[in-house]
């Protein structure tokens, strides 16, 4: 579906080093959503691309500039006094110093960075709370990057990926049949609900240069609660090994985070 261009906005999803998203909070003088935490972005300006306004909304909402758009990792639409607006949210890298953006007063009062911990910041401040900000948010925070790829946390948004890569291929005798599309939208929702559960789970890894999903892997909670890697999956025509390598040694690094914090 195509949308007008005064009907699109933009989002900009920083993380730190820490994996913490950053967050500001809208002044109480806006006219739309004031007093609620909200991600950098602003709606596309006559002639703007999606770039092109992730660049421009970086530089005056907090002086930081745009080194990298990493991927999409949001898109949904919300309305508020009747008008409808369609969102996509970007993962970006940037430059600038994040320990001190330059906020305008009159439409930002402060800003945080948040984690785990701090997620519900974003409940605030809300009349009919909208988890849909919070949901990009979790997803950023628990996205890695590697040299080479974008592991991003399944979710129901990755089911025609997942049917993909294991399309063809036989499941458990027990279940018989091959993977469904049907099938890959209950295993991703199952994924989610692990990410939401136990703040660990699998992911799905994308080249970052292409863009393209070439397997799955990551961790799961066992019976007896403790955290455990998965075998990897990769898509039958990936020959290099190099990247289940990367997609383990995060996990492992994911882990170690989970326990020390």
């Amino acid at each position: 579906m195509t949308h007008p261009e005064w009907a699109r906005c933009v989002g900009a999803v920083v993380c730190d080093d820490q994996h913490r998203v950053y967050v500001q909070l809208r002044a109480l003088g806006r006219p739309v959503l004031p007093g609620i935490w909200d991600i950098i972005g602003d709606y596309l300006k006559h002639g703007e691309d999606d770039e092109a306004a992730v660049r421009r909304s970086l530089r005056e909402q907090v002086g930081w500039r745009l080194r990298r758009m990493e991927a999409a990792i949001g898109d949904w639409d919300w309305t508020h006094d009747g008008a409808t607006r369609h969102e996509t949210d970007y993962l970006v890298e940037v430059d600038g110093d994040l320990s001190a953006p330059c906020l305008n007063p009159r439409k930002h009062s402060q800003f945080a960075w948040v984690g785990p911990k701090e997620i519900r910041l974003l409940e605030q401040g809300w009349l009919n709370y909208d988890s849909r900000l919070r949901d990009v948010v979790a997803k950023a925070m628990r996205i890695r990057i590697t040299s080479r790829l974008r592991l991003e946390p399944i979710g129901p948004e990755h089911a025609s990926d997942l049917w993909r890569i294991n399309r063809g291929v036989e499941i458990s005798s027990r279940r018989g049949g091959e993977w469904t599309l049907s099938m890959a939208s209950n295993y991703t929702s199952r994924y989610h609900r692990q990410w939401e559960d136990c703040g660990a789970g699998m992911w799905m890894a994308y080249e970052r240069a292409s863009g393209n999903a070439l397997g799955y892997g990551g961790l799961r909670i066992s019976h007896a609660g403790c955290v455990e890697l998965t075998e990897c999956v990769m898509r039958n025509d990936i020959t290099e090994f190099g990247y289940v390598d990367e997609i383990t040694e995060a996990a492992m690094a994911f882990s170690s985070e989970m326990k020390s914090g």
